[in-house]
């Protein structure tokens, strides 16, 4: 029993700090963002792809803290991973640019 409500809890806690969002980008030169509330000692895993219309698609992508500081940041990238340990609670933000035209999905 107590095995079974420690797999429980586990599972529910992991789910509960995930948050997925799929963007479909039909105009070029926009800024997309994407916003959550995070705790101090959290990490913030991000993980992204893009699609389209061709093989060369790329995006820029930049995370923001609380103060509006950025705090990760790729251009010209058609993906792309990054851990980052929060130091301050607080809604960060993150972003992708898509500077060609094209239908697109991130």
């Amino acid at each position: 029993m107590l095995k079974n409500l420690i797999l429980f809890v586990t599972t529910y806690s992991i789910l509960c700090s995930v948050a997925s969002i799929y963007l479909h980008t039909k105009s070029y030169k926009n800024e997309y963002c994407a916003q959550k509330q995070v705790d101090a000692d959290d990490n913030i895993r991000i993980s992204y792809l893009i699609t389209g219309d061709s093989d060369d698609e790329k995006v820029d992508a930049k995370l923001f803290d609380p103060n509006n500081n950025v705090v990760f940041e790729r251009k010209n990238e058609s993906g792309g991973e990054h851990l980052y340990k929060v130091n301050e609670s607080g809604t960060y933000k993150l972003c992708f640019f898509v500077p060609k035209p094209g239908d697109n999905f991130i």
